[in-house]
């Protein structure tokens, strides 16, 4: 795969639930590589508006859930 370097990046979970925009839950939304490059791909138009809402800190609790926490590395 590569001579230099590996990146490992555990995960407790997949994925998080998100909500709409009026808080309605919506299915779970899965991360998976391409987080690590600073995109993340969604399935639908109703996801898309969800993740991009003015809510700042839902991708942040979505990685919270998803990622290690540092205390437990």
């Amino acid at each position: 795969m590569t001579q230099k370097a590996i990146v490992l990046c555990p995960r407790l979970n997949e994925g998080s639930d998100i909500s709409d925009s009026d808080g309605t839950s919506m299915d779970s939304v899965a991360l998976n590589g391409t987080l690590l490059g600073g995109t993340l791909l969604v399935k639908s138009e109703r996801e898309f508006q969800a993740l991009s809402s003015n809510d700042g800190n839902k991708l942040e609790r979505i990685m919270a859930a998803v990622g290690v926490p540092r205390s437990k590395i």
